[in-house]
């Protein structure tokens, strides 16, 4: 019981202020109705402490959707599906507003609603998605009716409503939902660092030392070769004119990836990796030496199996505004055509934000690119923690993680590798990461998404929500990674659904470069494939669950598609112009 409550509370401390609900509120399935209440945030746990308020302006994302949402998703259905004749005709940049953003009309009624009740900074999107507005805290209350309290959270002052908010009556019908009434930090990273004896080294000759390329610990080098990514190498395929764009909620540390690199080149024969620049959005994430080692996890990863790619990390708050607004950026931007997230919270938790996200998803599908994540670190347990009370300390436990649930991303989950060598080849060499029922892979039914088309009829999925993971790769901290970040003191053994999101990106880069094309949101292409070739493009994950605190409700691997492995993991020569 002592594992669960450490679990309860490091769940608590991240997402204390933005668990249950206060209010029903229709699911992002039921679209077409629109979206009048916004939840309470619940101020409950010893994380937060209540202040005195003090003059404070904040700034909202009021998402106006699509003008005709049913042809938007019949677009992305047709440019991502094999075989249709529009397959690949992905819109171009700048091209979402004028073909499926929200109208003028609509745009200059709530603008013009929103700047007659006292809110300033009105602005627009371009791609007409989102209205941006600032209001004084009182102004803000009075405009959706509710409350907004402030509190303490870790020597830092947060805000979050606490009673539900309400659309006006004026604007409910064009408006789904608000962001922005809270910014409490809520979502969490999906990496965990291998406690063993090493001492913490920033030397480079520890970058290996320890490593296995059989059993693992592996350097990143090493888990490239287990899942065949040299097949690129060996055709001059380094991700060259390719761009992956890295999502982080905090600012990565420059010097921990130069550091990396430097190491890299001094090998025998020495090793190049990708060029990093940084996009700060809402003013970045600021310094956290904590979540610094998933910033330089994703990036060292894609920058190391796609060594002539250009990475972009988009750092962003910790806050649901800046979360939505960092995710955003890329693709408003849309300069890459990958996209790796390891950031995510249990799905049901900010319906508001996982709405909001939905539509950046679309357009990115609509765009061509491709959108990956981690399924989280708890197993069938994504939401332990946040809907917990006194008495039931797992209630509510079991559920899948965001983004990795939504209905344009493709999931990542984890296994443990026993067998480098023969993944592919024997069913044996991976099982579902699972750590003492502890900490595994994250999988499970979507309670808020419906079955997709490319996942209906096919075994193992479930026809009353999404099934999560697509995918799974390496995660298990004992057969994790080796990389480099001085917020886990230098070299370090790491873990997570993290590291599968990077890898399953740099091959996603590989791909595009090696076959001329931009594969865009794959997981239609990866379904079909996966049905009709089995076992070819894939390696099949048949053994173990990812079960976490025996609470019921977990997923055991089988044959084929399962809500513990996916596919299983990908086989990266496949992707050499085959099926894929």
């Amino acid at each position: 019981m002592r594992a669960l409550t450490t679990k309860l509370t490091a769940a608590a401390s991240l997402v204390a202020a933005v668990g249950a609900l206060g209010a029903a509120a229709p699911s992002p399935a039921s679209a077409a109705t629109p979206r009048v209440v916004i939840g309470a945030h619940v101020v409950a746990g010893t994380q937060l402490r209540p202040l005195a308020s003090v003059p404070l302006r904040i700034g909202l994302e009021f998402y106006v959707p699509p003008r005709d949402p049913a042809a938007l998703t019949s677009f992305i259905a047709s440019v991502s599906t094999p075989g249709s004749p529009s397959y690949h005709h992905y819109l171009g940049r700048g091209r979402f507003a004028a073909r499926f953003g929200a109208t003028a009309a609509t745009i200059a009624h709530v603008s013009a609603y929103l700047a007659a009740h006292r809110m300033t900074l009105v602005t627009t999107s371009p791609d007409h998605l989102f209205i941006h507005a600032t209001g004084a805290v009182r102004d803000v209350e009075a405009l959706l009716h509710t409350r907004i309290g402030q509190f303490a959270l870790k020597g830092h002052r947060v805000y979050a409503n606490t009673t539900p908010a309400v659309l006006p009556a004026a604007i409910s019908r064009q408006v789904r939902t608000v962001v922005g009434l809270s910014d409490v930090p809520e979502a969490r990273t999906s990496f965990s660092i291998r406690p063993h004896a090493r001492t913490a080294s920033t030397d480079c000759s520890s970058m290996s030392a320890g490593t296995s390329a059989t059993t693992g610990p592996f350097t990143i080098a090493e888990a490239g070769a287990a899942y065949k990514y040299g097949a690129f190498a060996s055709h001059g395929a380094f991700g060259q004119g390719q761009t992956v764009a890295v999502y982080e909620l905090t600012n990565y540390l420059a010097s921990d990836v130069s550091h990396y690199a430097d190491c890299l080149a001094q090998q025998t024969p020495p090793a190049a990796t990708a060029a990093v620049s940084g996009v700060m959005v809402d003013g970045g994430g600021g310094i956290n030496f904590n979540a610094a080692v998933e910033a330089a996890l994703d990036i060292e990863i894609v920058a190391t199996l796609a060594p002539q790619s250009n990475v972009m990390v988009y750092q962003g708050p910790n806050a649901p505004a800046g979360a939505i607004d960092t995710y955003h950026r890329i693709a408003l931007d849309d300069a890459a055509k990958v996209v790796s997230t390891s950031w995510g919270f249990c799905e049901s938790a900010d319906k508001p934000t996982v709405t909001a996200e939905s539509a950046i998803f679309a357009e990115m599908a609509a765009q061509g690119q491709s959108v990956v994540a981690a399924a989280g670190d708890t197993g069938a347990s994504d939401c332990l923690g946040y809907f917990s009370t006194r008495t039931n300390p797992i209630a509510g436990a079991i559920g899948v993680d965001d983004p990795a649930s939504q209905p344009y991303v493709t999931g990542i989950g984890g296994t443990t590798v026993a067998n480098a060598a023969s993944i592919g080849t024997n069913p044996n060499a991976e099982v579902v990461w699972d750590t003492a029922d502890q900490a595994g892979g994250g999988g499970g039914v979507s309670s808020l998404w419906p079955q997709p088309t490319w996942q209906a009829g096919v075994a193992g999925t479930s026809t009353s929500g999404r099934s999560v993971p697509d995918l799974s790769i390496d995660a298990d901290p004992a057969s994790g990674y080796m990389i480099y970040s001085l917020g886990a003191g230098g070299w370090a053994d790491v873990g997570g659904t993290s590291c599968g999101a990077p890898m399953v990106a740099a091959l996603l880069a590989l791909a595009n470069q090696y076959n001329s094309t931009t594969l865009g949101f794959v997981n239609p292409l990866l379904y079909q494939v996966a049905v009709q070739h089995p076992g070819v493009n894939f390696s099949d994950v048949t053994l173990g669950n990812n079960k976490t605190y025996d609470i019921a409700g977990f997923d055991t691997a089988a044959v084929g598609y399962d809500d513990a492995s996916g596919w299983g993991s990908p086989i990266a020569s496949s992707f050499l112009g085959g099926d894929i």
